[in-house]
């Protein structure tokens, strides 16, 4: 009999000085050639340019977006890519999960080959999580019952390991909104 996969999500991290290496490796590529195009942030980034650009930055540096679940131990997931994408909908989607009150909440991962949604519906103390993939290598007939706090905890942590990151990449840039915010993160307080 198979082991059962659980469902999962988290942002691994290398250590912040592969982190300052890879900046490093990154300045030091596009003054040696300059039709290098490096990754930076700018004055005029706004939150989801934000996001896309430090996501390849700590893709760049060894970070690896997972998740697990409905049949499938690792999606194959990019960080610079799916995992952007997630995180540019974190602020509506844990917006929506705290106050599910019976509804539900859903995460569209539209990313080429992962084409699926993530529907998340209260059933008693757990989350209800089912699969509406638009591929095959997802099973749409396996459902997860995850404690509410777990899941919450989950994209909390998401949250906060990313702004964190960040962070060590750009202090600047990791004090505009809602980074500060995401370090100390609390769900659902939208006060800075």
């Amino acid at each position: 009999m198979a082991e059962e996969v659980k469902f999962g999500l988290s942002l691994e991290l290398p250590s912040p000085g592969k982190i300052r290496t890879a900046m490093a490796e990154l300045d030091a590529r596009a003054r040696a050639d300059d039709t290098f195009d490096p990754v930076r942030f700018t004055d005029e980034d706004n939150f989801d340019t934000t996001v896309m650009t430090g996501s390849r930055i700590l893709e760049e540096a060894g970070a690896r977006f997972v998740m697990s679940g409905f049949g499938n131990p690792r999606w194959p997931l990019e960080l610079s890519y799916d995992g952007s994408m997630i995180i540019e909908d974190l602020p509506d989607f844990m917006a929506g999960l705290v106050d599910l009150d019976g509804g539900t909440a859903t995460l569209h991962m539209d990313g080429q080959g992962v084409e699926t949604d993530l529907v998340f519906q209260t059933a008693g103390e757990d989350l209800r999580i089912t699969c509406n993939p638009r591929n095959s290598w997802l099973n749409p007939d396996l459902v997860h019952h995850v404690p509410e706090i777990a899941v919450l905890e989950m994209f909390d942590r998401l949250a906060r390991n990313f702004a964190l990151s960040l962070e060590m990449m750009d202090a600047e840039v990791a004090a505009r909104p809602p980074f500060p915010r995401w370090r100390t993160f609390i769900w659902p307080d939208e006060s800075g």
